[in-house]
């Protein structure tokens, strides 16, 4: 065969060849295309309710606030793909829309399984517990311990700190901090954060560059129930300094939802005020509590001696 023929022979082999990886990678390149054009970005919904404010937050996050509670109450609702969180049940002192006083919120909100986490276990954060069927604690040593073997967990008073309600929630789940939640396309994360309490806990979502810290810190007074919490709540202030810088956006649970940054060192500053004796309290009785009122620089830190 001379080389011309050769050539002419085999140039449509060479060309089928080509124009078959050309077609495969304009596949590849449309396929991905088409998953990025059919992928609809989330629509936020308006939510209709009398007892709360509700406020979108990217992503996919709801910040509901109960502006008829004297306690000033923020819950959040956290969405994945596949599951949400709520943070907290509120304070149930709204009136009941078809039997429920938050989750006819949710329901208008997502139907995705919904999984409770509360920020800790003191009265006003709980008052709803009995609407949610499936419910998360994070896994600390002395709450796995104090769970039943039928995986009930009954509360002390000195946990609500009022009342006698809930009595004990069954714990559908254990939470270990700092390992990831997958919640589908997100991730969270619970972070023990005593100080408040033994058992508060924090939710971070690190790809967003969110925080939600339950009663840890918050706009108005924090509260420390026994001088001997201090020192946690100082250990807590240092790790989460070191390890969340102001890239973080804070929300608390009571008051104005989001929390400046800066509020942890004024945070930091007057604990360790507090600990060398500089800062002076005044004197005032709440709760049946005789507490010290110390305030550093507009941060106020009340003690509940017991």
């Amino acid at each position: 065969m001379s080389m011309l023929k050769f050539q002419v022979a085999v140039l449509p082999l060479i060309l089928a060849v080509l124009c078959g990886a050309c077609s495969k990678e304009e596949e590849d390149q449309g396929h991905s295309g088409t998953n990025e054009t059919n992928s609809e970005p989330y629509v936020p919904v308006e939510v209709i309710s009398n007892a709360h404010t509700v406020t979108y937050l990217e992503p996919r996050t709801y910040i509901i606030e109960e502006t008829q509670s004297s306690q000033g109450n923020v819950c959040y609702l956290i969405l994945g793909e596949e599951r949400a969180v709520m943070f907290d049940t509120g304070a149930g002192e709204n009136t009941a829309v078809d039997g429920t006083r938050m989750r006819y919120v949710i329901d208008q909100i997502t139907d995705l399984p919904v999984t409770l986490l509360m920020s800790h276990f003191h009265f006003d954060h709980n008052q709803n517990i009995s609407e949610f069927d499936h419910v998360a604690f994070m896994e600390l040593e002395y709450l796995v311990e104090g769970t039943s073997a039928e995986g009930v967990y009954v509360f002390s008073d000195a946990e609500l700190v009022s009342g006698s309600y809930p009595a004990s929630v069954e714990v559908n789940e254990w939470w270990p901090p700092d390992t990831d939640i997958d919640l589908g396309g997100r991730s969270i994360q619970v972070v023990s954060i005593p100080g408040h309490t033994d058992e508060s806990a924090m939710i971070v979502d690190a790809q967003n560059k969110l925080m939600f810290m339950g009663d840890y810190i918050y706009d108005g007074p924090l509260f420390v129930f026994g001088q001997q919490n201090l020192i946690p709540y100082q250990t807590t202030v240092d790790m989460l300094i070191a390890n969340y810088d102001d890239s973080f956006s804070i929300y608390g649970a009571h008051g104005t939802p989001q929390v400046p940054h800066g509020d942890l060192q004024k945070l930091k500053d007057i604990l360790v005020c507090i600990d060398e004796g500089e800062c002076i309290p005044s004197m005032t009785n709440m709760m049946g509590y005789l507490v010290q009122r110390y305030n550093l620089n507009g941060m106020w830190v009340w003690v509940f001696l017991e």
